[in-house]
């Protein structure tokens, strides 16, 4: 009988949404390795698998050889693969033990770690072990360390309460992101409050019986409802106003001074806020952002353009979800921050549109440039 994990780890080798996922994960990694001080640097990943989103960075990244990395999997035949990828990659200091990763022990003597990778574990148990986990991570953390972890968003959402649960443990946010299509989502936190005495014996989380694990109950309802929902709310998806006009520049600051002295664009730094007035009574109604964005920045897509034009829209996910549908170039991801949510997508001509769905407290800036 082949074991469950091995079998779902089988999906990865079809294109589609865990591939995604997978990459939104890596790209979560080379952040937090690109951000790490110099010196070695200690991984810890619990319910590992074969550690391809680990591996996977490390094969190409320039900190690779200083890292130490300990990833806890129960499955030997997933362990014994990423041993094998590990090996062939030179990589002698990731080590896999196969150990249950929901108690602390198997954490002896690899941790304080400056990456956590908690992923693929939230959708599998109680909310109160997830509540938990949040809460003792802390004792695997060293000072300023980075947490990746993954929950999806299917009904009833708890990714607002693990988001939440992070901020009163002493993390602060670094992203926040879903997968277009889907409920995956993926979270980076980082430890900004003081880490705790690490613990061995202690119980973070225990895997549920298959059906009754919060991913499996919400599979077979999602299947039924998600697109019949995203119909029904397509006719009110719609863009709702101009949210921003970005540039592209190789010296952003010094494209922004340009604007700024001479054509007059009240410029802070690299960004201004133009704020509509309302004609009758005077008063703030919303403000469009104008910037300049670095020749890099992540949100140009990949065709090279020279400007972006962000749309203030409504309900963002059904209407990515009618773009998707009608053959649109969409991103595979949205970014969820304070400001709101943030997806992207491509006109048929190749210019990149930002749209971006407003909080439902958002409040324009304070120090405005009006629009006469």
């Amino acid at each position: 009988m082949v074991d469950e994990w091995v079998a779902w780890h089988r999906r990865y080798d079809r294109r589609g949404d865990l591939l995604r996922r997978l990459d939104v994960v890596q790209a979560r990694i080379r952040e937090a390795l690109d951000a790490a001080r110099p010196g070695p640097i200690r991984v810890v990943s619990l319910c590992a698998g074969d550690g391809r989103d680990l591996l996977g960075v490390l094969a190409h990244h320039p900190r690779a050889r200083d890292v130490r990395a300990r990833l806890v999997e129960l499955s030997k035949e997933l362990a014994a693969r990423g041993r094998r990828r590990a090996r062939s990659l030179g990589l002698s200091r990731v080590e896999f033990v196969t150990e249950d990763a929901g108690l602390t022990d198997a954490l002896d003597g690899a941790v304080p770690a400056d990456l956590v990778l908690v992923c693929g574990i939230f959708g599998n148990i109680a909310d109160a072990d997830v509540r938990s986990t949040v809460r003792h991570l802390p004792e695997l953390c060293a000072p300023g360390a980075t947490v990746i972890w993954t929950r999806g968003r299917f009904p009833p959402d708890l990714t607002t309460s693990i988001r939440r649960w992070f901020r009163a443990s002493g993390f602060a946010e670094r992203s926040f992101t879903s997968v277009t299509g889907t409920t995956m989502s993926i979270g980076s936190a980082r430890l900004v409050g003081r880490p705790r005495r690490y613990r061995s014996g202690v119980r973070l989380f225990t895997f549920l019986p298959a059906p009754e694990r919060p991913s499996n109950r919400a599979r077979a309802r999602l299947r039924r409802g998600t697109a019949r929902g995203a119909e029904r709310r397509g006719e009110r998806a719609r863009a709702v106003g101009v949210g921003g006009i970005f540039l592209r520049a190789r010296e952003p600051r010094r494209l922004a001074r340009w604007y700024r002295d001479r054509l007059g664009v009240a410029v802070e730094g690299q960004v201004a806020d133009l704020t509509w007035l309302s004609p009758r009574a005077g008063h703030r109604v919303g403000h469009t952002v104008w910037a300049t964005l670095p020749d890099d920045d992540r949100d140009w897509g990949p065709r090279g353009a020279t400007a972006m034009v962000n749309y203030r829209v409504r309900d963002l996910e059904s209407l990515l979800y009618r773009l998707r549908r009608d053959g649109v170039n969409v991103s595979p991801t949205i970014e969820w921050s304070a400001a709101g949510k943030f997806g992207w997508a491509d006109d048929p001509e190749g210019n990149r549109l930002e749209l971006w769905e407003p909080p439902r407290n958002y409040r324009p800036p304070e120090r405005p440039m009006p629009m006469e």
